[in-house]
């Protein structure tokens, strides 16, 4: 094979990764910007210590899966009477050809006036139903079979967190597009299963993460609704 050609080979791979870098460094500065837009009109301030918030939050299972995780685009405030943080989160998996970086936009509630058992609730996938077969904890909600087959729940008190799954929360759930929630003492993330969330879609995030919250914040015993303490 001449050298000129082995050359040529060479520059053209070297070009495509210098113009893959170039096009994620101005996508991620158009979404800072965005960001910045966004927290100008919704009452949310955009945070200059971006890294500083998986520190001021519990290690849940998202924020333990891979290495090289990093936050970005903090936005953080008051909504609806409680804290909330917005921001998007990273962690990378594999390497080589086997690379793979994971995104997601995280809602987060760090200092709810409750205190909710450990727990994570996410889609399940058949991955998970394959390990359930031989032992990995899957709570199910015997009174909402189809509850149980479309998430996975875990939490290592089972009996505190089939008492938070009460059935009207349940079926609140069932109501809403599929999210991944995980809480525990005053903390709650809440993030959409996989990529994420454009900023123009920003508000109605939002507003489904409130609708969420809500859902946590309060119990329903015999129709009366009270806050959990």
């Amino acid at each position: 094979m001449p050298d000129y050609f082995i050359l040529l080979v060479v520059s053209l791979g070297l070009l495509a990764v210098l113009s893959a870098v170039a096009l994620a460094a101005i996508s991620e500065k158009k979404r800072a910007a965005a960001f910045a837009e966004f927290a100008a009109h919704s009452g949310l301030q955009l945070a200059a210590d971006a890294g500083e918030v998986l520190s001021q939050l519990p290690q849940f299972h998202l924020f333990k899966q891979g290495h090289d995780r990093r936050a970005k685009h903090w936005l953080r405030g008051g909504q609806g009477g409680e804290e909330l943080w917005i921001f998007d989160y990273q962690y990378i998996t594999g390497s080589g050809k086997n690379r793979r970086t994971h995104r997601h936009t995280v809602a987060a509630f760090p200092r709810l006036a409750t205190d909710l058992p450990e727990f994570q609730l996410r889609p399940e996938n058949i991955f998970h139903k394959i390990g359930a077969a031989f032992g990995y904890q899957d709570i199910d909600i015997q009174e909402h079979p189809e509850f149980s087959k479309r998430y996975l729940l875990r939490g290592p008190a089972e009996d505190a967190v089939r008492q938070l799954f009460t059935l009207p929360r349940v079926e609140a759930l069932m109501n809403m597009a599929p999210m991944c929630i995980a809480g525990g003492g005053t903390a709650l993330i809440i993030y959409p299963p996989s990529g994420r969330v454009r900023s123009e879609a920003l508000p109605g995030f939002i507003d489904r993460v409130q609708a969420v919250r809500k859902l946590f914040a309060e119990k329903t015993v015999s129709g009366v609704r009270y806050r959990l303490t």
